[in-house]
């Protein structure tokens, strides 16, 4: 019934991009379709189809009620409701989607009140390729953003250190991580970067004195064959008790520190919890 548009038409019009549509988009383009075959549509075959119209935007409704408040646990647990309609799958790939973009623009807001003087500190949509151009200077910006990969939601904060990599912290599902990211996969970029100035407790511990875990190795490691780039990184369990706020302001912490131990004109004064 409904006109989706082709492979052609969809490189045409969002260069090749994803369109995501929601449940209200789902609806409203049911609805439109039974609207224009006008009395061609048998009347019980009609029921069926505004019934489950009527389902798809009360879905819509209950996924528009999705927030993120500073108080919240990080982890949050899935709604009863949800696991009832056996949804649970549904409510993390829309909770990632919608909540993390949520989580990024409250992390901007407190490094804007942590560095107040700094009008074009926080970044967004920059690609790792992006920050490592020579125009991005070191030790002057954070480059925060948001996004969704491997079924979990995205959230990371990154700086520049020099013209070879960028210090990142990065938030994936439950998984606090303190990690390097090299602009070239070059193969002895590891043992170079031992050599220089980086904090040593960068991959051991948190600004919180939290503990980072790794898994069978010391290190993790992930390669991106697109960009080209080395991430390497350690991480530690959210726990199932901590609050947004607590997540974010160990994610402000770890910034300052990465900038206090390179050294930076940057300014900071306190922030309020």
């Amino acid at each position: 019934m409904t006109d989706f548009p082709d492979k052609d038409q969809i490189d045409a019009n969002s260069g090749g991009k994803w369109i995501v549509w929601n449940y209200g988009d789902l609806a409203a383009a049911l609805d439109k379709a039974l609207t224009s075959c006008g009395g061609n549509v048998r009347p019980f075959h009609k029921e069926i189809i505004e019934d489950y119209i009527q389902l798809v935007e009360e879905l819509h409704r209950l996924f528009g009620n999705l927030t993120v408040n500073d108080n919240d646990r990080y982890c949050d647990n899935v709604s009863q409701v949800y696991a009832n309609l056996r949804m649970d799958d549904v409510y993390e790939k829309v909770r990632a989607s919608s909540i993390v973009e949520k989580l990024a623009e409250r992390l901007r807001q407190r490094l804007q009140a942590k560095f107040p003087n700094q009008i074009n500190l926080i970044q967004s949509g920059y690609k790792i390729g992006d920050i490592g151009k020579p125009l991005e200077i070191p030790l002057t910006k954070v480059y925060v953003d948001s996004g969704y990969t491997n079924k979990q939601g995205v959230v990371d904060a990154k700086v520049k250190i020099n013209d070879r990599y960028v210090l990142t912290v990065q938030i994936q599902g439950e998984q606090y991580r303190h990690a390097i990211e090299w602009f070239n996969t070059v193969q002895d970029q590891w043992e170079q970067t031992q050599q220089e100035k980086l904090p040593s407790d960068w991959f051991s511990s948190t600004a919180h004195g939290n503990q980072l875990d790794g898994q069978t190795k010391d290190y993790c490691k992930y390669v991106d064959k697109k960009s080209n780039s080395i991430f390497l990184y350690r991480y530690r369990k959210i726990g199932k008790d901590e609050k947004v706020s607590d997540v974010l302001g160990e994610v402000v912490d770890d910034i300052c520190h990465i900038f206090q131990t390179y050294g930076s004109a940057l300014t900071t004064q306190p922030v309020q919890p």
